[in-house]
């Protein structure tokens, strides 16, 4: 199921226009679309190009996430894990991908991994302490054991 957008571009009816239809629909799920906002509003992130939530949440609903990483998650974890736009043939690409998704099983469950050890928030604010530690701050607290 997908929104539905007038030929200018402007949005006709939602793919799930409840919440309840959302989560109904949720478990179904197997592709999210998702970009950093710097590539879809601008306006507001300017050149804030950053990792958001919704890359994890995605990777640990198990979904196959197609759009752009952001470089921050890239350089976190090693690798691209999202498959990028075919901007020649984006639908034709989509229709594929969803035609095979079983050929991209093992790359979701990789991602699944990556955001169990990455994702917690406990996880990343050691890492944000241990990084503001190497680079000179102890403002947190003079327990320096804890990280």
């Amino acid at each position: 199921m997908r929104n539905e957008y007038a030929t200018d571009g402007s949005l006709l009816k939602l793919a799930y226009p409840t919440a309840e239809s959302l989560l109904r629909h949720l478990p179904e799920m197997k592709i999210i679309v998702s970009f950093p906002q710097c590539d879809t509003h601008p306006e507001n992130a300017g050149n804030l190009e950053t990792l958001t939530q919704r890359y994890w949440e995605a990777m640990l609903s198990r979904c196959l996430i197609v759009g752009r990483a952001p470089k921050e998650l890239t350089d976190l974890i090693g690798y691209n894990p999202v498959i990028d736009v075919d901007w020649k043939a984006p639908e034709d690409q989509l229709t594929n991908i969803l035609s095979h998704i079983a050929d991209y099983q093992e790359f979701v469950n990789k991602n699944y991994i990556i955001a169990l050890k990455y994702a917690s928030w406990d996880n990343r604010i050691k890492q944000v302490k241990s990084i503001l530690v190497s680079e000179g701050y102890n403002g947190f607290y003079n327990d320096q054991s804890a990280l």
